[in-house]
């Protein structure tokens, strides 16, 4: 069959080989659609090669492209509904199959693809409809007559399944989906014992008659039929012994027999099954890959690693039992990536570009880009940044290389020109759901929150799977107070994983608490807990504890933890220790929270940390006097680390300002990170009156970390009372705005837009600030400000009045002047 345009195009080309496009239809494997035709354009040309390459989601924007330009073209709307269907949405796909479909060249593969995308979302009459067009005209087709097996069994129509399956056994006697949709169909009639006679002796017939593979097949059938009605374990675990005597290195054997072990405790000899398959076929990369994690995963780390590097060690240019020597290494580096081992990828990354750039390596262009892209990317990780922009030189492909330039700038602290280098890349390649994804970090790091937002949005379109969007969106979304969001977002990065991410439990504990599902999220941290003894979770536990049933309950939950074994003074745990003693100085047990901080203070009695957190409990313990002398032991024990200096300043300011500066300046300087220690002393600057200092002090909090709400909202404060950069204050109050919509960051974004000029903008911010605050009279007194500054006289009198109404406020004096100023 072949795909060729029903368009002329404007450029001269010949014909291309185009490679097999693979679709899955409703869990049948359907037959690989070979493509040749000359290119449409250069958008469909590059997006069948990526589907070839197993890359649905990449091609996607390229063909809605093509189908949007030439909505008539026949391959173009045939290749967008299979693309559509892999990817998942098989609403959106019936639409270009029925195009397809209106084309008689095009006919069957659209109608199969359209039937398929009926039975994906449960609609069976409409599948039939769009089959049967296809059986009519050929009759003996084992693709639709599955598909129409498939479509009788979901509507109940056994014995017409049944019929059809046995079609299939008659035309296409290899088929491996057949005998299940037979024996389904029977089961169901209530001819168990008939099912299994015949998937036996389809079984036997396959054993003595057919290859190999088929024979593989019909073991994998009987043995799924047999696990499926719940017979005997013992009857099962036969069965899929006899299929791996017979084909030990059979990818769907060693698949049904390992998930039939595993799920029943019997992990001993799943292992056995892929060690004998490797056995079988040494260059079985897939089995030995296997192998290497399940290694991994009973603590063998090491006797994994060394299955992967004998493979690719054991390198031979005659002998076909070894794989090439570059996939060899890059399957080292992956496993050793998925662990953790940056510096062992990077030396199996390095290995896997010697081999592939090698004399004679059969290896492409394109996958030499790749390995480049890849070693390049590690690089980055590893903090090698002038090593990974020598590695950015040797990328072919300009898509990839202006991403790791984007990456480059960011590590470089310029998120500005990150962007600019990360928009070539999507604009090179729109497909590329890495290059949406790290413009999405650049953006957030620019303070562009929406933008982010929006770039891992198509992220995620494009392949959930691809990068880790889904949590930076959560993450995002929890700083913003969307929970909703947060906890559906985190849900979809979990779901694209094999794993339960440990960071994924805690934020959505934190969203779901927040939502008022106390025990929801005591469920979930629980089920950490159980798995390992996280501080983090159980502090978080604590606290959602404290929240729901009260600080005894909080004692109690970390009493049993060290009953446990769990140690309250290991330094690791210091978070939890700071839990327990001021809950336990709240639930009316001060002793026993005292005794606690004691102890560890006894076993480690340098710790700065500590210091703070006995000041903690004796503040929680209304001992004001003890707290702040713990503080100054602890800046007195010593004077230059940073901990200790931010909490005494902490404590001192609104006590004393002047002592209070000093100390939080001096953590500033000696610990650069410590941006809060920087916030609090610009706002004590600002509050003296020195906004020049108090300024430069917020913009290097806005700089290290743009999404600080106080440090933006402060700083476009600042600026709009000095009357400069206007522009950047808009943005900054706007962002704080969007961090956290409230009367107070609602308040600044009015007075930036009055100092600014734009007198309308102001009074609608400043009414919403009113309208959330009704209670403030500053806010009052400000948009009649802005109210008098529109013209709107009568208006402005009322807010000034209601202003003085409230209570006493800072500008009490000067809304007295305006409003006398204004009286008629």
């Amino acid at each position: 069959m072949s795909l060729r345009s029903q368009h002329p195009t404007n450029h001269p080309c010949t014909p291309t080989l185009r490679r097999a496009l693979a679709s899955t239809v409703a869990s049948l494997a359907l037959t690989a659609l070979t493509a040749c035709a000359p290119a449409i354009d250069a958008q469909l040309d590059e997006a069948q090669s990526l589907v070839a390459e197993g890359r649905p989601m990449a091609a996607l924007p390229l063909l809605e492209n093509v189908v949007q330009r030439r909505p008539g073209d026949g391959p173009a709307n045939l290749l967008l509904g299979q693309v559509l269907i892999q990817v998942g949405r098989t609403q959106t796909a019936l639409a270009p199959l029925e195009r397809a479909l209106e084309n008689e060249r095009w006919a069957v593969p659209a109608g199969l693809l359209l039937a398929s995308a009926h039975l994906r979302d449960a609609r069976p009459r409409p599948a039939l409809e769009a089959v049967n067009r296809v059986l009519e005209a050929h009759p003996d087709q084992p693709v639709a007559l599955r598909i129409r097996a498939t479509a009788h069994l979901q509507i109940g129509s056994d014995e017409e399944a049944l019929a059809d399956a046995r079609h299939i056994l008659r035309v296409a006697p290899e088929d491996t989906q057949a005998p299940i949709l037979a024996g389904t169909a029977l089961a169901r009639l209530g001819r168990v014992e008939e099912a299994e006679a015949l998937l036996v002796k389809l079984e036997a017939e396959a054993r003595e008659q057919g290859p190999a593979s088929r024979h593989a097949a019909a073991c994998v059938a009987l043995a799924s039929f047999i696990e499926a009605g719940r017979r005997d374990p013992e009857h099962v675990a036969a069965i899929w012994r006899d299929c791996l005597d017979r084909h030990p290195a059979d990818p769907a054997v060693l698949q049904g027999a390992s998930q039939y072990f595993d799920q029943h405790g019997d992990s001993a000899s799943s292992l056995a099954a892929l060690e004998r398959a490797l056995a079988q076929d040494p260059s079985a990369l897939g089995v030995r890959l296997a192998l290497a994690h399940r290694l991994a995963a009973r603590g063998d780390v090491e006797a994994g690693d060394r299955l992967l590097v004998e493979a690719a060690e054991r390198r031979s240019e005659t002998s076909p039992l070894y794989v090439r020597t570059a996939s060899s290494w890059q399957a080292v580096a992956s496993f050793r990536l998925r662990r953790g081992n940056l510096a062992g990828a990077r030396d199996a990354l390095d290995r896997a570009i010697a081999s592939a750039s090698a004399d004679g390596a059969d290896t492409t262009s394109e996958e030499l880009d790749a390995l480049q892209f890849q070693r390049a990317m590690l690089l980055l990780e590893l903090g090698e940044l002038d090593e990974a922009r020598e590695a950015r030189g040797q990328i072919g492909v300009p898509a990839l290389a202006m991403l790791i330039e984007g990456r480059l700038q960011l590590a470089q602290g310029d998120p500005g020109a990150a962007l600019d280098a990360l928009e070539q890349a999507v604009r090179s390649r729109p497909g590329e759901p890495r290059s949406h994804y790290w413009l999405g970090v650049a953006a957030q790091a620019d303070g562009q929150i929406d933008r982010a937002l929006k770039a891992w949005g198509r992220a995620l379109t494009l392949d959930p799977t691809a990068t880790d969007a889904a949590l930076m969106a959560a993450r995002l979304a929890h700083g913003l107070g969307d929970h909703n969001g947060t906890v559906e977002l985190l849900r979809r990065h979990r779901s694209s994983r094999a794993t339960f991410p440990r960071e994924t439990a805690l934020l959505e504990a934190r969203s779901i608490a927040a939502l008022g599902q106390e025990s929801a999220a005591a469920g979930l941290l629980e089920s950490v807990l159980r798995s390992q003894a996280d501080p983090e979770a159980l502090v978080l536990l604590a606290e959602v504890l404290r929240r729901s049933q009260g600080p005894a309950a909080a004692v109690a939950r970390i009493d049993q933890a060290q009953r446990a074994g769990f140690d309250l003074a290991d330094p690791d745990a210091l978070p939890v220790l700071r839990a327990y003693a001021v809950n336990a100085v709240a639930a009316g047990h001060a002793e026993a929270g005292f005794a606690a901080v004691s102890r560890a203070r006894r076993e480690h009695p340098d710790s700065i940390p500590l210091y703070v957190i006995q000041a903690s409990v004796q503040a929680a313990d209304q001992d004001e006097e003890g707290a702040e002398a713990t503080l100054r032991a602890a800046v007195a024990q010593a004077p230059d680390d940073g901990r200790a200096l931010a909490n005494l300043g902490s404590w001192l300011r609104g006590r004393d300002d002047s002592e209070a500066l000093g100390l939080l300046l001096r953590a500033a300087e000696n610990s650069p990170g410590d941006l809060e220690s920087a916030y609090l002393a610009a706002k004590i600057l600002a509050a003296q009156g020195d906004t020049e200092e108090a300024e430069r002090w917020l913009r290097k909090v806005v700089t290290a970390n743009p999404l600080h709400i106080g440090a933006c909202n402060d700083l476009a404060w600042l600026l709009a009372g000095a009357g400069h950069d206007f522009d950047l204050a808009v943005q900054l109050a706007e962002r704080a705005v969007r961090l956290r919509p409230e009367g107070a960051t609602l308040d600044t974004l009015g007075w930036v837009r009055l100092a600014r000029g734009e007198s309308e903008e102001a009074i609608e911010a400043f009414s919403q600030a009113v309208a959330r605050a009704s209670d403030n009279p500053g806010f009052r007194f400000r948009l009649g400000l802005a109210l008098a500054r529109a013209g709107r006289e009568p208006e402005a009198r009322e807010a000034f009045r209601a202003a003085l109404a409230a209570g006493p406020f800072p500008e009490a004096e000067q809304a007295r002047t305006e409003l006398a100023r204004l009286e008629p």
